[in-house]
């Protein structure tokens, strides 16, 4: 046994995950993520995805807007959760509906103020009391 496959077996069985040859999990630290749901959803249907994700015990909330047909989801500090969890409760929820890749949009630096990513900037945001 190779030691790049010893360390996949090790890191999926601290998850509790099953190894796959052909599948890596996407696993999502803490933080909030972005994704786009194909094709868009209605109202309604996006308040039974959002409360369908929302219900994942590491996910601390879930919006989904529709006008931009997006799910916004942020998992809970200290947590992780397979990005295959949130697809699958998608496709529970909404039939069909797939959801594209997550991509993170802010995350907490667990010092006063935060730090905030996106595709096209990183910044560090001052606390209301102007210390760090």
């Amino acid at each position: 046994m190779n030691a790049k496959r010893l360390c996949l077996m090790l890191f999926a069985a601290a998850l509790s995950a099953p190894v796959s040859a052909t599948t890596t999990a996407n696993v999502l630290q803490t933080g909030t993520y972005m994704a786009t749901l194909s094709p868009s959803v209605d109202a309604k249907t996006g308040m039974k995805i959002q409360n369908q994700v929302g219900m994942i015990p590491s996910v601390e909330s879930a919006q989904v807007d529709p006008a931009n047909s997006s799910l916004r989801f942020t998992v809970k500090p200290n947590s992780q959760v397979d990005a295959k969890q949130i697809a699958k409760a998608v496709d529970q929820t909404a039939p069909g509906t797939m959801l594209g890749e997550a991509s993170l949009v802010t995350t907490t630096s667990g010092a006063s103020g935060a730090i905030v990513s996106t595709s096209s900037n990183t910044e560090m945001r001052q606390p209301a009391n102007g210390k760090y």
